[in-house]
């Protein structure tokens, strides 16, 4: 959406979802992401999240989007189900695809 360098940190904002399960809670988090983005017309950088047992609870940092400030690269109008996966690897880690509507 933005180049998150050009960010600031001068708003705050908490985040608690629950889901049946690690996909539908990554799937839950990108859509609130987006929908306090439009909401709020802020862009956010800053991260602080923690997971236990498919409850997540975050804290953004971000700014109220300025369009002299920040470029505009693209707009997210949905995060949709299709190709969605979030799975364990082979070697442990977790992966996960997202096709967005633009």
């Amino acid at each position: 959406m933005t180049d998150t360098v050009r960010v600031g940190q001068s708003v705050q904002r908490s985040v608690t979802l629950k889901a049946q399960d690690m996909g539908q809670l990554m799937h839950a988090w990108l859509e609130e992401l987006n929908f306090l983005s439009q909401t709020e017309h802020e862009f956010y950088s800053r991260f602080e999240v923690s997971i236990e047992e498919n409850r997540l609870e975050a804290t953004l940092g971000g700014e109220p989007i300025d369009f002299e400030k920040h470029e505009l690269r693209s707009e997210v109008k949905a995060i949709t189900y299709g190709d969605f996966y979030f799975r364990k690897s082979d070697k442990g880690t977790w992966q996960t695809q997202v096709i967005v509507d633009v």
